[in-house]
């Protein structure tokens, strides 16, 4: 109970962050320091500390990626988040965009299709029902992490509760995607 408590918590305060801007248009998050961190110089993670709460979000940098067969223009944007309490309780959300727009509820999710044949479900990570999206913040287990970092990726499709969008990841955005996640999984 404790945990899913943390996580809906945790959803909130980074779902309304999202955009890296407060309500004031000030940037809540900054560059990691050199040196704060030992994980491989290529990561490009940027943090905040909400006080209130306690604990700190991790972001990765975003990437866009199109749809190599795809028609003109469809394209999806990914960037990962990471937050850790001061007890070391933490969870990741993945921020996936496409083109298509729909109605997100509780049942609505992000499958990865893996090029083996297997796939996973990461949940939509509020209970809130919310039409005209474009996005989804959906909640990435350490398991589901470790997967898309370990295993190639054949497509990714939104699921709405009213429409799907699917787009094959190419070679180029698999790597962007295990960049990333080994960034954010590695993060402590």
């Amino acid at each position: 109970m404790k945990r899913l408590i943390f996580i809906a918590l945790v959803a909130y305060s980074v779902a309304n962050a999202q955009t890296g801007k407060n309500k004031f248009g000030i940037d809540n998050y900054v560059d990691v320091p050199k040196g704060k961190c030992k994980i491989d110089h290529k990561c490009r993670l940027q943090y905040h500390y909400d006080e209130f709460e306690k604990f700190t979000s991790y972001k990765t940098d975003g990437f866009y990626g199109s749809n190599p067969n795809g028609f003109y223009g469809k394209a999806i944007s990914i960037y990962f988040v990471k937050s850790i309490t001061e007890k070391g309780d933490s969870v990741i959300f993945g921020f996936f965009s496409g083109n298509v727009t729909g109605c997100v509820t509780k049942e609505s999710s992000i499958y990865v299709l893996f090029k083996d044949g297997n796939k996973i479900t990461l949940p939509y990570s509020s209970g809130e029902i919310r039409c005209g999206l474009d996005y989804m913040m959906v909640t990435i287990s350490d398991e589901n992490a470790k997967s898309m970092r370990d295993n190639p990726i054949s497509k990714i499709r939104f699921n709405y509760s009213d429409a799907t969008d699917d787009f094959e990841v190419s070679e180029k955005g698999q790597e962007r995607i295990i960049d990333r996640l080994k960034c954010i999984i590695d993060i402590n």
